[in-house]
């Protein structure tokens, strides 16, 4: 699961004590981005091959909690974001829901061969519109993990859907377009 290995690299921190390097105080991994590896989401239709990147950062003193951290446990936990759906539509965490998104959508004039770039792109809403509406390629990048890992495991679960059976609209424009090609970006 990409969960753990957010995890993982989250916790890492080297002490002076253990390092070889004394002069500095700590030192620790730093998310620089992460997202879907274009070749498997365009060929193969699987989102699920997903590449990190991320940078060392040295600091004088130990580090303090992730606002990524903050946003994934808190603002935008999977209880969270069952919340916001309830409130606003499957797919949406913000006010406005599908409504707004089709109307700004249809305001843009896409097309097919479009590629779009949805900043703060949550869990997809937006993302799975366009891409059902215009067959555009979308690619999102928000500062929560959790939230592109459910846009991720939803865009996953349409592409499968739609190999097993005609599927619809929406899945079968996620199995074509691979909308879900997620990043997550470091926070300051």
């Amino acid at each position: 699961n990409p969960r753990d290995y957010f995890a993982m690299f989250d916790a890492a921190e080297l002490s002076p004590a253990e390092g070889a390097n004394s002069s500095s105080s700590s030192s620790h991994l730093d998310l620089f981005c992460c997202k879907c590896v274009d070749t498997y989401v365009t060929v193969k239709k699987n989102q699920n091959q997903i590449c990190w990147k991320y940078h060392k950062v040295e600091t004088p003193h130990p580090r303090q909690p992730l606002y990524r951290t903050f946003l994934d446990t808190q603002q935008y936990s999977d209880a969270s974001i069952a919340l916001y759906e309830a409130v606003y539509g499957r797919g949406f965490v913000s006010p406005g829901g599908e409504v707004l998104s089709a109307a700004l959508l249809d305001g843009m004039r896409l097309q097919p061969s479009m590629r779009l770039l949805d900043v703060g792109c949550g869990i997809g809403g937006n993302a799975f519109l366009a891409a059902e509406r215009y067959g555009c390629h979308v690619h999102g990048i928000d500062l929560s993990v959790n939230m592109i890992l459910v846009a991720i495991e939803r865009a996953a679960a349409a592409i499968a859907s739609s190999r097993s059976s005609s599927g619809g609209a929406a899945a079968a424009a996620a199995g074509a377009n691979g909308i879900a090609t997620g990043t997550a970006a470091a926070a300051a």
